[in-house]
């Protein structure tokens, strides 16, 4: 079976391509796959109080540092048990903070 153009080619540390001919396929290198690879980056994570922010690399995302998650959601529970053991008046002083951001 003839291979079909113009086609998605993808890679596991580069952007998706399309290539349009047998020969910007193998311009293309080693590496390629006509098969999805996953990519873990660029991605987005997410801070308390709904904050987000889209880091294209580990660097980027370890540079942040703590307190940053995978979802929403984690982040949404993780601000609970924070606000949670918290007394009345760090959560005066948080809610001041977060007011002011």
């Amino acid at each position: 079976m003839a291979d079909k153009y113009p086609k998605q080619k993808f890679h596991a540390t580069e952007a998706p391509r399309t290539v349009n001919s047998a020969r910007e396929e193998e311009q293309l290198g080693p590496g390629w796959s006509d098969e999805y690879v996953y990519q873990a980056y660029p991605k987005t994570v997410y801070y308390l109080h709904g904050a987000n922010k889209t880091v294209r690399n580990a660097e980027e995302h370890a540079a942040l540092g703590d307190g940053w998650f995978e979802s929403p959601t984690a982040a949404e529970d993780a601000e609970s048990r924070l606000l949670e053991s918290m007394s009345v008046r760090e959560l005066l002083s948080y809610s001041n903070q977060t007011l002011m951001a």
